[in-house]
């Protein structure tokens, strides 16, 4: 953020699906913070899916399937973590809105 105005970098479609990779490891490890068995553990591990299958249609073009189209933490039951997890949710909202931007 400059001067109170928020920058975002536009990426093309290598840059972005390099990000998604390197962010799907960075929610695999906060995913490590969590029970096994616990909700919170399940969405980071979705979400790193989410951001993997993406990543790999920005270089491939092949679509993805309904389930994957949407992010895990950007939904009712995903709510927790955008508050608690703020870097990451930022990181996630900028990939997500870039994916869509592409694919549009």
């Amino acid at each position: 953020m400059i001067g109170g105005c928020v920058i975002l970098i536009v990426m093309d479609r290598k840059q972005l699906s390099d990000f998604g990779y390197a962010l799907a490891l960075e929610v695999d490890r906060l995913s490590e913070d969590y029970h096994v068995k616990s909700d919170q553990y399940e969405i980071l591990l979705w979400e790193a899916d989410i951001l993997r299958a993406k990543s790999e249609d920005l270089l491939r073009n092949r679509g993805l399937s309904d389930n994957l189209k949407k992010s895990a933490l950007f939904n009712a039951s995903g709510v927790f973590f955008q508050n608690s997890v703020k870097p990451v949710a930022e990181k996630l909202k900028t990939f997500h809105q870039q994916y869509e931007a592409l694919n549009a």
